[in-house]
């Protein structure tokens, strides 16, 4: 298997993992920045290589910070990246947030969402079609989640919470797209009585 130049231990390269565009897309959120530019622990990290291994590029957010698991998640299709950074703290304790780049790590846009709250942790689970982007707070509102679907540019925020909402459902915790429809989880729902029997709902990206 591949691993990154540089490989240290408890990096956790590939936590989640990706592949668009010829790149394969890693994350390795607990990875430690604390050489030059110095940023903290569990800074996390996303890398990009060819499919051999090659061209290896180190992504990271403008807005870097200790503890913030910056690439817990990731997604990408149509050229385009998201990353998930659950744990990171604008104007929220663990809030979290998701960012959009390019292949190449460039034109970085940085996402909050709909409805921002402490242990919130946007962008556990990420999701993209190349066109549009979705990020789940699985733990917002006691659990409940929801998910924010928006443009490659951050605009046109949607929030999507389930119609049968209930605490610790964790709705949002993880999501799949294509072309027209998202497909989200809340593994704990206690549908028909069975207590964390799971639901998956469906939606159509309209």
């Amino acid at each position: 298997g591949n691993q990154r130049s540089g490989a240290r231990a408890y990096d956790y390269f590939g936590y989640s993992v990706a592949i668009d565009n010829n790149k394969i897309i890693v994350g390795s959120p607990y990875y430690d920045q604390i050489s030059s530019p110095y940023v903290g622990y569990t800074a996390g990290v996303v890398w990009t290589f060819d499919y051999d291994g090659s061209n290896e590029t180190k992504i990271t957010p403008s807005n870097h910070g200790s503890g913030d698991a910056f690439g817990w998640s990731v997604a990408a299709a149509g050229g385009k990246i998201i990353v998930g950074a659950p744990f990171e703290d604008s104007g929220f304790t663990n809030a979290g947030m998701a960012y959009i780049f390019d292949t190449d790590g460039s034109n970085e846009v940085q996402v909050q969402a709909t409805t921002r709250a402490t242990n919130a942790y946007l962008g556990y689970a990420v999701a993209t079609n190349g066109t549009k982007f979705a990020a789940g707070s699985e733990r917002y509102n006691g659990n409940r989640g929801y998910v924010n679907v928006f443009n490659a540019d951050g605009t046109g925020k949607v929030e999507i919470t389930a119609s049968d909402a209930a605490s610790s459902d964790y709705f949002g915790r993880s999501i799949a797209m294509n072309s027209t429809q998202i497909a989200i989880t809340a593994p704990a729902d206690d549908d028909n009585g069975r207590t964390n029997s799971g639901s998956v709902y469906v939606y159509d990206l309209d």
